[in-house]
């Protein structure tokens, strides 16, 4: 794996692991998206993979809404689930370079869905 290029660590969705994915970003940093049945959170990942600070979070419901807006995204549209807010956010992610140029992109998703 190029460690020049920002990266899916690990990925778990739907599983009894929980939904959640790693990202390592190219300038080093590394994030840590999860979802839980409230909420859809953005953490700094410290030693050994460990969460260290809670940079983003959204109400599960209006993380959904947000993706409606940003990315057209809307639960009963995929069959089968291929489409997870997950999978979406994990894209996101990866387009960006650093967790500081993440958490502005989620900021400004937020913002765009209430204008």
């Amino acid at each position: 794996m190029d460690k020049s290029t920002t990266y899916i660590k690990t990925f778990q969705d739907g599983t009894n692991l929980g939904v959640f994915s790693q990202i390592n970003f190219s300038n080093g940093s590394k994030a840590l998206l999860s979802f839980t049945a409230t909420e859809f959170a953005v953490f700094k990942v410290g030693f050994m993979g460990m969460p260290t600070k809670k940079l983003f979070v959204s109400g599960l419901l209006s993380w959904l809404h947000i993706l409606s807006v940003e990315v057209g995204y809307a639960v009963d549209s995929f069959p089968g689930g291929s489409k997870s807010p997950l999978k979406i956010s994990v894209n996101v992610a990866l387009e960006c370079k650093s967790i500081s140029e993440l958490v502005n992109r989620f900021e400004q998703m937020r913002k765009n869905s209430t204008a």
